[in-house]
C-alpha cells in the first residue's frame, strides 16, 4: 500500500505537467516551438530547453538537495491540484463513478493513438522511426547476463557496486519495470477491482484480454510514437537515437519537438496528445489511489469512503508538491545511476526506490506466498 500510495503521488505530477502543455496547446504559436541562439549553442534543443528551464524551473546545482527544493512551482501546483480534484470526483462516489469514468479513459487514447498514427505514416522518415522501433539490438540483451554479486549489489543499493551492476541489469531491469507498470501488476488495482466480480468470475480469461490488449497497446503506441520521431530525425538530418529522449523526455521533450515541425496545424496534434497522456493517466491514477483508499476502508469499515477519499487525496496533493519544486537532477543522482534524463530530483528518487525494483520483489514474495 505504501509503494503504491508513493507511485501515484508521483504520477500525479507528470499529469499535473501534462496539462500545463494542453493548456500552452492553445497559444498563437507552441511555446518550445523557438528558442535563443544562446540556447542551441549550449546543446540544448528548443523543446528541451523549455521544459527544464521554463516548465520545471531546475535551478543548476552540484549538491542535489543540498541547497534545499525550493518553493513548488505555482503553475505546477494549480494543475497538480485540478488533476487531484478530477480523481476526488471520479471516486467519490465509489466503484460505480470510477467504472463509468473508465469508459471514456480507456477508449479515447485508442482514437487519439490511430490519429496520430494515420498522421505519422503520411510523414517523411515514418518508416525509418518504425523500423528503428521493431529493430532488436541483440547486444544489449547480452549485457543482462547478471552474476550473483550484481544481482546482490542491485539488491542491497551499495553505491560503490551499483555501477558495474547497473550497466549489466539495466535492460532486464527496464523491461521488468515496463511490464509492471504497463499491467499494474503488484500495485493492488487488478486485485482491488476483481474483487467486485462474483466468486465464480472467469479470472483467466480477463488475465488474457488484458495481458493481450497490453501487448496491442504498447506496440499501437509505439508505431504512432516513433513513425512522429522518424520524421522528426529526417527533417533535422540526425539519427532516429539522437531524437529520443528516455523517461520523462519521450512525452516532454523528443515528441513536442516532433509535433512541433508539423506543417498542418501541430497546435491541434498536441493538444489531442497531451489531452490522451492525462487520460490515460486518470485512469492509471484512479484505479492506484482507489486500491488505497479500498484497503483503509476494509480495514476501517465504519469509516465514511467520501470522507477517506477527499483526505487520502488532500494528503497526496501536499505530497506531491515536492515534485513540482525546482530541485534539479544533480551530480548527486548520477552518482546513485539513477536511470533518469529529465524531471525533478525528488521524484527520481522515490520513482528508483518505490516503484521499480521494490515492486518486484513484493510482487514476487505474493507470489510464493501464495
Amino acid at each position: 500500500m505504501v509503494a503504491t500510495l508513493a507511485v501515484v503521488t508521483y504520477y500525479v505530477s507528470i499529469m499535473a505537467t501534462c496539462v500545463f502543455y494542453f493548456i500552452k496547446c492553445f497559444n498563437k504559436e507552441l511555446p518550445w516551438a523557438e528558442c535563443s541562439n544562446e540556447t542551441l549553442s549550449a546543446n540544448l534543443t528548443c523543446s528541451e530547453n523549455y521544459y527544464v528551464n521554463e516548465v520545471l524551473k531546475q535551478y543548476n546545482s552540484t549538491q542535489g538537495v543540498d541547497e534545499g527544493l525550493g518553493a513548488p512551482e505555482w503553475r505546477l501546483t494549480l494543475c497538480l491540484l485540478f488533476s487531484w480534484a478530477m480523481i476526488v470526483f471520479s471516486l467519490i462516489r465509489g466503484v460505480q463513478s470510477s467504472g463509468r469514468i473508465s469508459y471514456f479513459t480507456a477508449l479515447f487514447p485508442y482514437v487519439v493513438l490511430v490519429t496520430l498514427l494515420i498522421l505519422g505514416a503520411t510523414l517523411e522518415g515514418a518508416v525509418d522511426g518504425i523500423k528503428y522501433f521493431i529493430t532488436p539490438q541483440w547486444e544489449k540483451l547480452a549485457e543482462g547476463k547478471v552474476s550473483q554479486l550484481d544481482f546482490c549489489s542491485l539488491l542491497f543499493f551499495p553505491v560503490e557496486n551499483r555501477s558495474r551492476a547497473s550497466v549489466s541489469f539495466q535492460v532486464w531491469f527496464a523491461a521488468v519495470s515496463q511490464c509492471f507498470f504497463s499491467l499494474s501488476v503488484g500495485f493492488g488495482s487488478i486485485s482491488m477491482y476483481a474483487s467486485y466480480n462474483p466468486f465464480t468470475h472467469n479470472v483467466y480469461r480477463d488475465a488474457m484480454i488484458i495481458s493481450v490488449m497490453d501487448t496491442f497497446t504498447s506496440l499501437l503506441a509505439g508505431f504512432s510514437i516513433f513513425s512522429i520521431l522518424g520524421n522528426l530525425a529526417h527533417t533535422s538530418d540526425k539519427k532516429i537515437e539522437d531524437v529520443v529522449k528516455a523517461g520523462t523526455g519521450l512525452a516532454f521533450i523528443s515528441y513536442p519537438d516532433a509535433i512541433a515541425k508539423l506543417d498542418a496545424v501541430p497546435q491541434l496534434f498536441a493538444a489531442i496528445f497531451f489531452l490522451m497522456l492525462w487520460t490515460l493517466g486518470v485512469g492509471s491514477a484512479v484505479a492506484l489511489i482507489g486500491c488505497v483508499i479500498t484497503v483503509i476502508c476494509d480495514r476501517f469499515p465504519s469509516w465514511d469512503r467520501r470522507i477517506v477519499t477527499v483526505a487520502l487525496c488532500i494528503f497526496s496533493f501536499l505530497i506531491g508538491l515536492t515534485y513540482v519544486t525546482p530541485a534539479s537532477i544533480t551530480n548527486a543522482a548520477s552518482k546513485l545511476n539513477f536511470n533518469i534524463v529529465a524531471g525533478p530530483y525528488v521524484l527520481g528518487l522515490v520513482d528508483y526506490f518505490s516503484g521499480g525494483f521494490v515492486i518486484f520483489v513484493l510482487a514476487l514474495l505474493e507470489v510464493v506466498s501464495i
